[in-house]
C-alpha cells in the first residue's frame, strides 16, 4: 500500500513538473512571438538609415531607380542626374550588399510602382564576396512583410533559425533600427564621400573569386532583367569606374572579365565604365580604389546622365 502511494505521488510530481515545463515553454513562445510582432511592425515605420533605405525604396515613385552596393550609393548624384535628364531619380544603393537584396527591393518596388529605367550598378568586389549570403541576415526583419525577401533569405545561413525564433530575426538589427528611428530622413540615399586617394597599394588583404557566389548573383541579375521585361521597364547594368593604377583593381579585373563575358553574349544593356579614361586614371577623383569621391561622383554622374539621355533617343 505504501509503495503504491509513493508511486502515485511520484507520477503526480512528474506530471506537475511536465505541466510547469509546458507552461514555461508556452510562455517563452508567446513572449518571443509578441516581441517579434512588435519589432516586425516597428521596422516598417523606419525611414532613415539602413532599414529606412529599404522602406523608402520599395515605396519610391521616381522614374530612374538606381540599385547596387556602396559604389551605387557613393557614385550616383541623384539630383544632378535628375536635373540633366529631366527625370526624377532615386538612389537605393546600400553599402556592402549584393545582387540578391537588390533583386528583393526591385521586386517589391515593382509591385507598387513602375519606374521608367532601373539601373543596377554591378561591383566586381561584391560579385565575388564569399560573405554575401551571410550579409543577407541584416534583411531578416523583413521576413513575412516584404515577400520578395523571403525568396532570397533562404540563402542566408540563419534563415531556418530566424524562421522559427521570431526575435532572432532582429539579433543583429537593433542598433540599425534604433539609429533609423532617431535619425532624420535624408531626401535621398546618395552619399558623397570627401577626401582623396592616399595609397594606391593593396587595400584588400586578398581577393579570391567565389565561383558559387558569382554564379548565384549572375542568376539573380537575369531574374531582375526578366522582372523589368515583364513590366516593360528598361533595365540597365553598369560597372562604374575604379582606379586602374592599383593591384587590387588588377585582380578584381578577373571578376570583371567574367561578368562582361557573361553579359556581352546576352540581350543586356550594359554600360561598361570600369576603365573610363576621363576618370579611372585620375587619383584626385577617388576616395579609395573602388569609390569615387564627391568631385569624382559629380563628374561621373554627369557623364552617366548623358548615356541615359542617349537611351531615350
Amino acid at each position: 500500500m505504501v509503495c503504491l502511494m509513493e508511486e502515485s505521488l511520484y507520477i503526480f510530481n512528474s506530471n506537475l513538473m511536465l505541466r510547469k515545463l509546458l507552461v514555461f515553454v508556452s510562455l517563452i513562445v508567446l513572449i518571443d512571438f509578441g516581441i517579434g510582432l512588435v519589432l516586425k511592425k516597428l521596422v516598417l515605420t523606419i525611414d532613415s538609415g539602413f532599414y529606412g533605405v529599404v522602406n523608402n525604396a520599395v515605396q519610391d515613385t521616381s522614374k530612374i531607380f538606381i540599385l547596387g552596393s556602396s559604389r551605387a550609393q557613393n557614385h550616383y548624384n541623384s539630383s544632378l542626374i535628375s536635373k540633366k535628364t529631366g527625370l526624377s531619380c532615386f538612389n537605393a544603393g546600400i553599402g556592402g550588399q549584393g545582387i540578391l537584396s537588390n533583386y528583393a527591393i526591385l521586386k517589391e518596388r515593382l509591385k507598387r510602382n513602375k519606374p521608367d529605367i532601373v539601373v543596377l550598378d554591378i561591383a566586381p568586389v561584391i560579385m565575388i564576396d564569399s560573405k554575401q549570403n551571410e550579409k543577407l541576415n541584416k534583411f531578416s526583419p523583413f521576413m513575412g512583410s516584404y515577400k520578395a525577401f523571403d525568396e532570397v533569405l533562404i540563402y542566408s545561413p540563419n534563415y531556418k533559425l530566424a524562421n522559427v525564433i521570431q526575435t532572432y530575426k532582429f539579433n543583429s538589427s537593433l542598433y540599425d533600427m534604433l539609429f533609423g528611428l532617431t535619425t532624420e530622413r535624408k531626401s535621398d540615399n546618395y552619399t558623397p564621400i570627401e577626401g582623396k586617394l592616399k595609397n594606391v597599394e593593396r587595400q584588400n588583404e586578398s581577393i579570391i573569386i567565389d565561383e558559387d557566389i558569382l554564379s548565384l548573383q549572375i542568376t539573380f541579375i537575369e531574374k531582375m532583367k526578366r522582372l523589368c521585361a515583364q513590366e516593360d521597364v528598361v533595365f540597365v547594368c553598369v560597372i562604374s569606374p575604379s582606379f586602374m593604377k592599383s593591384t587590387d583593381v588588377s585582380e578584381l579585373s578577373k571578376a570583371y572579365v567574367e561578368i562582361i563575358k557573361h553579359f556581352s553574349v546576352k540581350d543586356f544593356i550594359m554600360f561598361d565604365f570600369y576603365n573610363m579614361p576621363a576618370i579611372s586614371d585620375d587619383d584626385a577623383l577617388f576616395k579609395d580604389v573602388n569609390h569615387l569621391n564627391a568631385m569624382g561622383s559629380n563628374i561621373y554622374s554627369d557623364l552617366f546622365a548623358n548615356e541615359i539621355n542617349n537611351l531615350s533617343k
